[in-house]
């Protein structure tokens, strides 16, 4: 059975396949030399059809829980999206999850405890492949990456400080231009050289890092009030090298 995506992470190993996630708990070496420790299935969780295996793990150091009968933690199903899904994202703590569809256009936020809608923040109005959604150590920001050569910031937090559109909304129009006018936008964004594949992170409270598929490494920070600049610029690999 194919494989869509393994995690390896606290003595556990995550495989995704096409329908079904399992875990599995790998002990730490024997003080026995003839004997190895086996892995041992832990369970299995029944998903929908998840081809581009969508996972994401968090191990909760600070937190503590009880677990019985060997079934440790609990299933909870969420509807975020009309299309489907095509990135997601937890939270530091575990208490908020991101999520994006192939349409690319919408990001909403939900509490994991509850599944209320925490934020829905728009990436722009044309289709785009969301290549990445992360939170930043403290949740207060998120981003997310595509393939049009953008980095888009959104403030969970205080979400006042997100951008909104003012547009007239006239006549038959109005329920159109009300969805984008009530739409929160980034608080800031930038853009890269190339479209295409990229990666970011949070590198400290108001900094980000991308990587991008052509090789290049851009570190940026951003102010509350929507400015960006760009800190830093380096090709971390070199596609054409010498040596090949």
């Amino acid at each position: 059975m194919k494989s869509y995506d393994c995690m390896f992470f606290h003595y556990r190993l995550i495989v995704v396949l096409i329908n079904e996630i399992h875990v599995f708990y790998f002990p730490t070496s024997s003080t026995s030399e003839a004997s190895t420790p086996s892995p041992k299935h832990l369970s299995t969780v029944t998903t929908s059809l998840n081809p581009r295996g969508l996972c994401e793990d968090l191990v909760c150091l600070d937190q503590e829980r009880e677990e019985r009968g060997g079934q440790g933690g609990s299933e909870s199903v969420c509807t975020t999206h009309s299309h489907d899904l095509t990135a997601i994202a937890l939270s530091p703590r575990g208490n908020m999850v991101a999520t994006a569809s192939t349409k690319g256009t919408i990001i909403r936020v939900h509490s994991t405890s509850s599944r209320d809608l925490v934020a829905e923040f728009r990436r722009g109005t044309d289709s785009a492949n969301i290549n990445c959604l992360c939170f930043s150590l403290d949740s207060e920001y998120m981003l997310c990456s595509s393939d049009k050569a953008t980095v888009h910031i959104f403030s969970i937090k205080d979400q006042t400080l997100n951008k909104k559109l003012s547009l007239p909304a006239v006549g038959i129009l109005s329920r159109a231009v009300s969805s984008y006018t009530e739409s929160q936008w980034g608080l800031a964004q930038f853009s890269l050289a190339k479209e295409g594949q990229c990666v970011c992170a949070f590198s400290g409270s108001r900094s980000v890092v991308a990587l991008c598929a052509d090789g290049s490494c851009h570190k940026y920070t951003f102010t509350t009030d929507g400015n960006c600049s760009r800190d830093a610029f380096n090709m971390f690999l070199d596609m054409f090298d010498d040596h090949m």
